[in-house]
C-alpha cells in the first residue's frame, strides 16, 4: 500500500461510499478534484447531523464507550448554527423548518449507534481505486 501521503482520498465516511456506489464520477469529482458543490439547507441539515453522528463514532472508537446524548445533540446544534451562517435568508428559515426533524433522527442515529459494536480504529475499506483507505481515522 503507498504511503497515505500519496493517496487522492485519506478518509472514507459512509456518505462518501454510497456517493462513490451511486456514481464513481461524481465521487470523482467532490473527493478527488475537490470541486465545490454550492451550499444549501438540505446540505447544510446534513452536514449538521452527520457531524454529530461522526462525534459519536469517533468517540465510541477512541473510547470504548458513548458520549452523553446530551453532548452528541449539543453538537448538531453548534453545526446547524455554522452551517447557517453559509446561507441566505431563504435557506435560513428553510433551515429553521427542518431543525427539529434533524434533531430528532439525531437522536434516533444515537440510540441506533449506542446499540451496534464500535467499528475497531484502523479498519480499512478497500476501494476500486486501487488502495485502502482507513473507514476512520
Amino acid at each position: 500500500m503507498p504511503g497515505s501521503s500519496e493517496l487522492p482520498v485519506k478518509h472514507l465516511s459512509n456518505s462518501s461510499i454510497k456517493l462513490y456506489i451511486q456514481c464513481p464520477f461524481a465521487f470523482k469529482a467532490k473527493y478527488i478534484l475537490k470541486i465545490k458543490q454550492p451550499n444549501n439547507e438540505h446540505f447544510a441539515l446534513g452536514k449538521a447531523i452527520h457531524g454529530a453522528a461522526e462525534l459519536q463514532s469517533r468517540f465510541r472508537i477512541k473510547h470504548g464507550k458513548n458520549l452523553p446524548l446530551e453532548a452528541v445533540l449539543k453538537q448538531y446544534q453548534k453545526l446547524a448554527a455554522e452551517e447557517a451562517s453559509t446561507l441566505n435568508k431563504h435557506g435560513i428559515k428553510a433551515l429553521r423548518q427542518m431543525y427539529e426533524a434533524g434533531h430528532d433522527l439525531v437522536e434516533q442515529l444515537y440510540y441506533y449507534q449506542c446499540n451496534r459494536p464500535p467499528i475497531a480504529a484502523g479498519q480499512y475499506f478497500k476501494v476500486d481505486l486501487g488502495y485502502e483507505v482507513a473507514l476512520l481515522g
